[in-house]
């Protein structure tokens, strides 16, 4: 009966299918059995067509891409490049097991909104266009970066971009060294000492 209603949804139903979706391996879970992956889509006529077709009740795709998404083993794929993912949760605000799921959310909101106005786009100068926001289903939401300027990175350096957003390594000695003159036009963590000390 489920899968009936599913089947009513996609067919009305036009992908908001995303960038180099050739590139990228799409999965997923049908009504019955287990994880189907490693599956090439060229275009978004072909996304909507095999929804309709299989009438998943999950789908996915990676948000890496690959020269040949559809290979079953990862070295033979041949990675090209991906996403840059900022994965905020509840997990990390204290005292959230003592609020109400609303007010989780919008804790969790107010940090996604100062990632994205402060850093990608104040800081690194990433275009509204550049950032996509998804609700994890969970506790918090997912920003996507999607710009050629991030796809290239290695896990080093979004470490370093991750570590920069949370102030990993800061000295706070170092800062009463700046004259808060020379802060007013910083930018990134310049700028939050500024508005804080200030």
């Amino acid at each position: 009966m489920l899968k009936k209603y599913f089947r009513e949804y996609y067919a009305g139903w036009k992908s908001p299918v995303p960038d180099l979706i050739s590139s990228r391996e799409i999965g997923f879970i049908p009504f019955y059995g287990s994880m189907i992956r490693h599956i090439r889509l060229i275009n978004p006529n072909e996304v909507d067509s095999f929804v309709n077709r299989n009438v998943p009740r999950h789908f996915y795709y990676s948000t890496a891409y690959y020269r040949n998404p559809d290979e079953k083993k990862m070295d033979q794929k041949e990675w090209l490049g991906a996403e840059l993912i900022f994965d905020l949760d509840a997990d990390h605000i204290e005292g959230a097991e003592k609020m109400r799921y609303d007010e989780i959310l919008d804790r969790v909101k107010e940090h996604t909104i100062r990632l994205i106005e402060k850093f990608l786009m104040g800081t690194f100068g990433f275009d509204e266009s550049d950032l996509k926001v998804f609700f994890s289903g969970g506790r918090g939401y997912h920003v996507h970066v999607l710009s050629e300027s991030v796809y290239g990175l290695n896990s080093d350096g979004r470490r370093e971009i991750a570590d920069y957003i949370r102030g990993e390594g800061l000295v706070s000695d170092e800062f009463r060294k700046i004259s808060v003159v020379d802060l007013k036009d910083a930018k990134g963590w310049f700028n939050s000492i500024d508005q804080r000390f200030t």
